[in-house]
């Protein structure tokens, strides 16, 4: 029989980076009869000996986090799929939440949750505002917010009679489904990021991560939209500090108790937008280059 959940996490470290979320959901999946899906690009991300069941381990040294996580989607079992990251944690009732959810949604076949974050010092903030904050029930205003992709995402398995695991990634097809009413957020299902990955670490990261963006947003544009992109990429001038001040603003309204935590953050926030507008510029010109396989 199927399992009636399957929690997949793709990881590119070494053991015990994937205990932060192991250690959180094994309990509540062993309690419930669901299954978890470590998909490895390592291939020591658990050690062999470790002694939890319900645990497929898949192994596929130096693949991408993106190959990884479609990976261990195709491998799931589940009725319902949860897909997190290898730098989280849970709370005890999560996979609980998780399956309540798509049972109130019968129609639902993605359901996104909230990201909290759970780093403290200004880096992890900021990284915390530019790449994770909408996922974050506004505390002013309705959450209308595009469904994450990786951090808190859910889908039902029948989604995946219409769409490989290869797809499921792309933000073009979450919106789709969520303008059809078929993708919606809850913000019952929850999970606590934990990254701060250092001044160097997270340049590196919001670099590659634009590169690896834009170089996708190239391969969808054609003729006039492809020179207008072009020419917003070049003109960092300008675009640095108004992506930055659109952060700032923006969370500043939804989110007043943020305030303090967002203005002392606020100059590695534009810091780190100039590096991202740099990794879009030289994705959009060269492409994705091997920026993929350095995005944790």
């Amino acid at each position: 029989m199927a399992p009636p959940l399957s929690v997949v996490i793709p990881t590119t470290h070494r053991w015990p980076e994937v205990a932060l979320p192991l250690g959180s959901v094994w309990p509540e999946v062993n309690a419930l009869g669901a299954e978890i899906v470590i998909a490895d690009g390592t291939g020591a991300a658990l050690p062999p000996d470790h002694p939890l069941d319900r645990i497929t381990w898949l192994r596929a040294p130096g693949a991408t986090v993106f190959e990884l996580r479609a990976m261990g989607i195709a491998a799931a079992r589940g009725d319902v799929v949860a897909v997190t990251e290898d730098h989280v944690t849970v709370p005890s009732d999560y996979c609980r939440q998780v399956l309540a959810a798509h049972a109130e949604h019968a129609d639902a076949l993605m359901i996104g949750g909230a990201v909290v974050n759970g780093s403290t010092d200004p880096i992890g903030w900021a990284s915390y505002f530019m790449s994770n904050i909408q996922a974050l029930p506004p505390e002013l205003g309705p959450w209308n917010a595009p469904l994450t992709g990786q951090a808190n995402i859910t889908y039902k398995r029948r989604l995946f009679d219409q769409h490989p695991a290869t797809t499921l990634q792309r933000a073009d097809l979450r919106a789709e489904l969520q303008a059809k009413g078929l993708a919606l957020n809850d913000p019952r299902i929850q999970v606590l990021h934990i990254q701060s990955l250092g001044l160097r670490g997270s340049c590196m990261h919001h670099f590659h991560d634009g590169r690896h963006v834009a170089s996708v947003r190239r391969a969808e544009l054609h003729g006039a939209r492809w020179a207008l992109e072009l020419a917003k990429d070049l003109s960092l001038g300008w675009r640095i500090p108004v992506a930055a001040a659109r952060v700032l603003v923006r969370t500043a309204l939804r989110y007043p108790s943020l305030r303090p935590d967002l203005a002392a953050s606020a100059p590695m926030i534009a810091l780190l937008t100039g590096f991202h507008c740099a990794g879009e510029l030289a994705g959009f010109v060269a492409g994705p280059g091997d920026s993929p396989r350095h995005i944790p």
